[in-house]
């Protein structure tokens, strides 16, 4: 049998001592973004801030920091993309904010001409071109269309001298008598220099030779031949140069000429004699 403790001794002290108080232990904080949105008292807040993968405070912080660097304006310098392509409103609102004029007119375009200006203005205005834009697309367009005229003329006129060599070949010494023979039409006619070039670009310079001298060589024909076919006044010496050369130059005609066709050897000598000033016999 033990014995108990004696009064005042080590049993009774403890007796009187109270307990010491337990030390409280820091909460446990776990690594999951909901134990600090539990401060957010709507559950709409919590779970867009879940939703946008901000894991604490800090994160959240950096973001709105990064909106406000991105931002870098007032928000009335902001815009709002529409959600839909039809929103026309939306979008001419947007547009009118960027610099797109209210009405077509007021681009202020001028071409040279009254009805193009009109159609250009409308297809910028529909296609939202900003003022700025609508007069740096008709200077590109200036540009480009007097570059492309000058390289044309260039063109032309290299290859007009390359066609007008090429005939002072073919025709050889007839070339004077059959460009005479153009002259003398263009002003039996009354062409000007303006038709004349429009002539020239139509059919080339090559084309425009022979056509003339071919059209004035059928008008000399017509006026100095007679009801009946004889000679009235005789074709000109130029004329007449001008068939002989084209003449030569046809080797079907030559060879019958050659073999001593009729019909060819008078027509030569009619037109030697007219060649030679005279009147054939």
């Amino acid at each position: 049998m033990s014995e108990a403790p004696a009064a005042g001794g080590q049993g009774a002290a403890a007796l009187a001592v109270p307990p010491a108080a337990d030390t409280p232990k820091p909460p446990v904080i776990e690594n999951n973004p909901s134990d600090w949105t539990a401060a957010f008292g709507d559950e709409l807040d919590r779970g867009y801030v879940q939703n946008k993968g901000w894991k604490d405070p800090s994160s959240l912080l950096k973001s709105y920091q990064q909106l406000e660097k991105m931002k870098g304006v007032p928000a009335d310098r902001l815009l709002k993309i529409p959600e839909k392509e039809d929103d026309s409103e939306g979008w001419s609102a947007i547009y009118g904010r960027l610099g797109k004029p209210e009405k077509p007119e007021d681009y202020g375009i001028d071409v040279g001409d009254a009805e193009y200006n009109a159609h250009l203005s409308k297809v910028m205005h529909d296609q939202n071109f900003t003022k700025k834009q609508a007069s740096e697309f008709i200077r590109a367009e200036n540009e480009y269309r007097v570059a492309k005229d000058a390289a044309d003329e260039k063109a032309f006129i290299a290859s007009d001298a390359a066609e007008i060599e090429a005939v002072k070949r073919e025709w050889a010494a007839g070339y004077d008598a059959n460009v005479e023979l153009g002259r003398r039409f263009a002003k039996t006619m009354g062409l000007n220099a303006e038709t004349i070039g429009k002539l020239n670009q139509a059919l080339g310079s090559a084309g425009l030779l022979k056509f003339m001298a071919k059209a004035g060589q059928g008008l000399a024909e017509h006026e100095f031949a007679g009801p009946s076919g004889a000679a009235r006044f005789g074709m000109t010496p130029e004329a007449a140069k001008a068939k002989i050369a084209e003449l030569k130059g046809d080797v079907a005609w030559t060879s019958k000429y050659l073999e001593g066709g009729t019909g060819e050897r008078a027509e030569m000598a009619r037109l030697v004699a007219f060649a030679n000033g005279q009147s054939p016999s």
